[in-house]
């Protein structure tokens, strides 16, 4: 908990980059938390709380990667978990199905069927510390929201100083551009990573590439914004 980033200020802007409001979170829950020594909102990278969990697990316990879902059965007692590529299931008391949107799990427990396309495109990532501060953009205990009709940019720090954003833009407004949805979700399907593979230096080289990729759409997505949200995205590695 020690590196991770507590937020004091939202903050609202236009795509021009001016500021409609900045907003100090003093609440009086968060105001009565701080008497008790107790700083919210905390927020995480998902690899220190991925770490923070595994510290916690009592000696003996095992924790494998790599490990891609392909089904599972039920008895009365237990549920047997089946990976592709790998003949030994798993038995245990419990599955929790934390894997994502796409969930595997979910689907099959409750059969909702295939994910539907909410008419909204997407774009996440994660900045380091020094890179983030050559941006031009003040995150510093700062969330920032930047939008227009029909699309945003969202950011704020997490642990050490990083920062995360996420960006999305709907299919009417990436009309007004003259750009096809199909077609950059045709492009987003096409670079997709796959996680799974062993071969390590081709799974980085793929993640590199298909990350430049990534970037260069949601610029095409947010074209017109301020120049430090273009930095932003365009300085974000891949």
């Amino acid at each position: 908990m020690d590196t991770a980033a507590f937020l004091h200020t939202t903050k609202v802007m236009r795509p021009n980059g001016s500021v409609i409001s900045a907003t100090p979170l003093r609440s009086e829950t968060r105001l009565e938390l701080e008497k008790q020594g107790i700083k919210t909102p905390c927020l995480l990278g998902w690899s220190e709380l991925q770490q923070m969990l595994l510290n916690e697990l009592p000696d003996g316990t095992f924790v494998h990667l790599g490990m891609e879902f392909d089904r599972y059965t039920e008895d009365a007692d237990s549920v047997t978990v089946h990976f592709k590529k790998h003949e030994e299931p798993v038995q245990a008391g419990l599955l929790v199905a934390s894997d994502g949107y796409f969930s595997r799990v979910r689907r099959q427990c409750v059969d909702d069927g295939p994910a539907e396309f909410a008419r909204t495109l997407m774009w996440r990532a994660r900045l380091p510390a020094d890179v983030a501060a050559g941006t031009g953009i003040d995150m510093d205990g700062t969330s920032i929201f930047v939008q227009d009709t029909g699309r945003f940019l969202f950011g704020y720090p997490i642990s050490s100083g990083d920062v995360v954003w996420t960006a999305a833009i709907n299919d009417e407004k990436l009309q007004q551009l003259g750009v096809s949805a199909s077609d950059m979700m045709m492009r987003m399907h096409s670079s997709r990573i796959d996680y799974t593979t062993q071969d390590t230096q081709g799974y980085r080289k793929q993640e590199a590439t298909k990350g430049e990729e990534a970037k260069k759409r949601c610029i095409q997505a947010l074209s017109g914004y301020c120049k430090p949200v273009m930095k932003l995205i365009a300085d974000t590695p891949a």
